[in-house]
Parts: structure tokens; sequence; C-alpha cells
């Protein structure tokens, strides 16, 4: 099988046609659910992108904030500082 990516993300109309078919579905939860999660995975993305753009695991970033001296998000800005600029829709 070929490797590509697909992102089928329902939207509230799809949710109440689903609704039709399972009576106790509840679409806003389903919907608020499926939001955290998608939320979720883009942030994973982005810490995952940021270590390895700084070469470090990470079990090596903790240690780097444990041994610092410095507040973890002082270290943390200097590590991801160009977070924001990488996308992860991909």
């Amino acid at each position: 099988m070929d490797n590509f990516t697909f992102i089928d993300r329902p939207d509230n109309q799809r949710l109440q046609l689903m609704k039709a078919v399972y009576s106790e579905l509840n679409s806003d939860i389903v919907k608020l659910f499926i939001d955290f999660q998608w939320t979720y995975r883009n942030m994973q993305k982005q810490y995952d992108y940021a270590l390895d753009k700084n070469d470090l695991s990470e079990s090596r970033y903790y240690f780097d904030v444990s041994i610092s001296g410095s507040k973890p998000n002082i270290v943390a800005f200097s590590y991801f500082g160009e977070i924001g600029s990488h996308s992860c829709n991909s």
C-alpha cells in the first residue's frame, strides 16, 4: 500500500446525519472530542518537530531543563522558539 495522508474530519452536518442512525449520539460531545483530539495531534507534531530540529530526545530535553537552573519555560523558549513557524498539517 502506498504511503499517503488522509484527513477525514466529520463536520457538523455529517454528525447530524449519524445521529439519525445512532439516536443516543450527542453530536456536541462528539465534535468536542474530535476537536480536542485534532488539537492534541497538532500539538504533538509541533513538539516532535521541535525536538527533531534541535537534535533532542524527550529525556535529553528534560535533563537539560533540570540541570540548567532556569525555569523550564525559559529553556523551552530557547529550544522551541520557532515552533509556531512550522506547519503541522501534513
